[in-house]
């Protein structure tokens, strides 16, 4: 019979990525062994089934401990000396009891709530993170950025023999041979992908909060999506993909961005600008005389912080400085000051104030 080495960590590590707990280092490590035998890939269904039916629960039950006890006992036929000691040991074992139970039952509503948030995976580090989503693709999600449904392996009934299905031929991306083969849904943020398929002709595709769909089957491309833009640009970093927002369907290459306007729904594209879109995701930021107000908001999503200018200080600066890699957010808060006067000043982990801008 075949003996599940570290069961516990891994039971662990299962339980951790159900809850969207998983740092990169520990989903790598479960996908790891998950792919090494198809009794480690049953024990995470068996857990998913656990997952799944616990969302039909009442979040709401009243709870009888003696009624509890007395149908634990009589279920696993606990010996007569465990529970009729005249001496009380029927109350203190019957309360212990109780206090496990009311602690699995508040587990299971934990699991309840996560049910509404199934499969999100949030970076709140103050540095990129990446995951390894199967063999043929990887993510890097930028600081206070989230990424839904991410799926660690692929379809093995979508395989299909012949030449790739070319991107330019597709009508459509909201098909469901590419919702088979969608790698990961309603990413929020700023994300890196680097997809390689070697599966099927059938592309890998993804897909965004606000509904738009991408699909590649080798590029490398950078995403913005935050809700405060009103916009989505991609940028191609290598290969091919193809973009489709309601029933506008669009393909880009190797040095083209991708703009969709949110309000107006207008798709564009045009080439993507000289200074890279995607050196972040390596922890290099660069700037080429950047007016402040930008470089306020690139720092902020490099390091997932807020940047409050707390007096009426014009913020009309610009900022030059290529292929930084500072080691921490105060390094890159002392060059910055190096470079333009400003009072900086650092309120907690993830708020910074500045005032007194002096640009001239």
């Amino acid at each position: 019979m075949y003996r599940i080495v570290n069961k516990d960590l891994y039971i662990s590590l299962i339980s951790k990525k159900l809850s969207s707990e998983l740092n990169a280092a520990e989903l790598k490590d479960l996908n790891n062994w998950l792919s090494k035998s198809k009794d480690n890939a049953n024990l995470l269904e068996e857990f998913k089934s656990v997952w799944n039916q616990s969302s039909s629960y009442k979040e709401s039950i009243v709870f009888n401990a003696d009624a509890a006890y007395d149908s634990f006992v009589e279920k696993y036929d606990i010996p007569e000396e465990y529970h009729s000691d005249p001496k009380g040991t029927i109350k203190i074992n019957k309360y212990l009891l109780s206090a496990i139970l009311i602690i699995l039952l508040s587990l299971m509503a934990l699991f309840i709530y996560n049910q509404f948030n199934k499969g999100v995976v949030t970076n709140n580090n103050m540095h990129a993170m990446t995951l390894d989503l199967n063999e043929s693709a990887n993510v890097t999600l930028s600081p206070e950025s989230s990424i839904k449904n991410l799926k660690n392996s692929l379809n093995s009934n979508n395989s299909e023999a012949g030449s790739p299905i070319k991107l330019n031929s597709l009508k459509s991306l909201d098909s469901q041979p590419l919702r088979d083969n969608m790698l990961a849904r309603k990413l929020k943020g700023q994300a890196y992908f680097s997809l390689n398929n070697l599966f099927s002709g059938i592309p890998l595709s993804l897909g965004l909060d606000n509904g738009s769909i991408l699909a590649a089957h080798k590029a490398s491309f950078n995403i913005q999506n935050f809700d405060s833009d009103n916009k989505t640009i991609i940028d191609v970093e290598s290969g091919e993909l193809a973009f489709q927002s309601n029933e506008k369907l669009v393909t880009a290459t190797s040095g083209q961005r991708i703009i969709l306007d949110e309000q107006s729904g207008k798709v564009i594209i045009t080439e993507s600008p000289s200074l890279s879109p995607f050196a972040w995701h390596k922890g290099v930021l660069a700037f080429d005389n950047t007016p402040l107000t930008d470089v306020f908001t690139i720092i902020e999503r490099f390091y997932g912080v807020d940047i409050n200018v707390t007096d009426n200080s014009p913020v009309e600066g610009h900022f030059t400085a290529f292929n930084l890699k500072p080691g921490s957010l105060n390094e890159c808060l002392e060059l910055l000051q190096a470079s333009i006067d400003m009072k900086i000043v650092r309120k907690g982990l993830k708020t910074i104030e500045i005032s007194e801008i002096n640009a001239d």
